[in-house]
């Protein structure tokens, strides 16, 4: 089931992306499709995965078919090639922005004071994921030997 339920996330996503698009229209599109379908089962199938099987067995499963985001990786991969992005380590980026997305869908199930995933919510995940919260130019801490952040550096 959950092979299934992974597949087809996977067409779903790369349907929506195969869209084209900028890599900003192309997130935020994302993410508004998996919230508007997100009264599918995947979530509790993940959650029940996570919970009451065996690491040795998800990994046995997660072999057997792409992860969720690779599509999402993929998008960003070509972002880079085309420098509408910096270079990044794309499924990172990719697992960050299904974490978020996700992220929106539990708080929503379990009665918080956070409102509904829309559109609007799905463009600002893909524009923090794009522009991040900060005013200035992407600062790396850069720490000496003993791990200690020194001061920013800028990076070229």
């Amino acid at each position: 089931v959950m092979i299934d339920e992974f597949r087809r996330l996977a067409t779903s996503v790369g349907a929506v992306i195969a869209e084209g698009g900028t890599l900003r229209d192309q997130l935020r599109r994302v993410a508004a499709h998996i919230f508007a379908s997100r009264q599918s089962d995947f979530g509790r199938l993940a959650a029940d995965l996570r919970d009451n099987v065996s690491g040795q067995r998800r990994s046995e499963l997660m072999g057997r078919c792409a992860p969720p985001w690779e599509q999402i990786s993929l998008a960003v991969e070509r972002a880079i090639a085309s420098g509408e992005v910096r270079d990044v380590d794309a499924d990172l980026v990719a697992r960050l922005f299904f974490a978020m997305v996700g992220s929106q869908i539990w708080w929503s199930n379990i009665g918080t004071r956070y409102p509904e995933p829309d559109d609007r919510l799905a463009a600002t995940i893909a524009d923090l994921v794009l522009d991040g919260i900060s005013t200035r130019e992407p600062r790396h801490n850069v720490s000496d030997a003993s791990g200690v952040p020194g001061d920013p550096a800028v990076i070229e």
